[in-house]
């Protein structure tokens, strides 16, 4: 059996409008993206396994054996309401396959009842490379939970992260 689901990766201007919120900064946005994926039972329910024992593990051994780790992640949040899996999937999603998934990240941060998805990316911002950090960190500001990216932005040891941050403020 297998688990079909359609899932929509809203660009930053359909899900909040203009995502830069200065005049200074040009648009951000992700590609929107329209997919209908599928994930075998077996790699779903493996995955959700390792990720709910997943502490401080690797997400490269999470992903090991799976046919298509992106998928089977976004699969694991899309399907499990709550507990550690969802958020190790959102983890290994960031660190591992932002290239591929950034319009879902982008999707957390611009929509509402994402907030811990959310947190796991913008925690996850002053381990990006800096036009990664910066993208996300635009889009973040622009969405619902603009004040914890500015409190989180303001707190990094990037100088252009928190520059957002002040730029935003004034």
């Amino acid at each position: 059996m297998t688990h079909r689901f359609a899932f929509v990766l809203f660009s930053a201007a359909i899900a909040g409008g203009a995502c830069a919120p200065s005049s200074a900064r040009s648009p951000v946005q992700a590609p929107l993206v329209m997919a209908d994926v599928s994930v075998a039972d077996s790699d779903e329910a493996l995955l959700r396994t390792r990720l709910s024992a997943y502490e401080l593990g690797s997400c490269v051994d999470v992903e090991r054996d799976i046919a298509d780790p992106v998928v089977g992640l976004i699969a694991v949040i899309a399907n499990t309401p709550d507990g550690g899996a969802p958020v190790a999937a959102a983890r290994c999603l960031v660190t591992l396959h932002l290239g591929e998934a950034e319009g879902e990240v982008m999707r957390w941060l611009n929509t509402p009842g994402h907030k811990g998805l959310a947190l796991v990316v913008l925690g996850a911002l002053d381990t990006l490379p800096p036009a990664e950090a910066a993208r996300l960190g635009d889009v973040a500001l622009a969405g619902p939970y603009a004040g914890i990216a500015r409190s989180r932005l303001s707190r990094s040891v990037s100088p252009a992260l928190r520059a957002l941050a002040i730029e935003v403020v004034q």
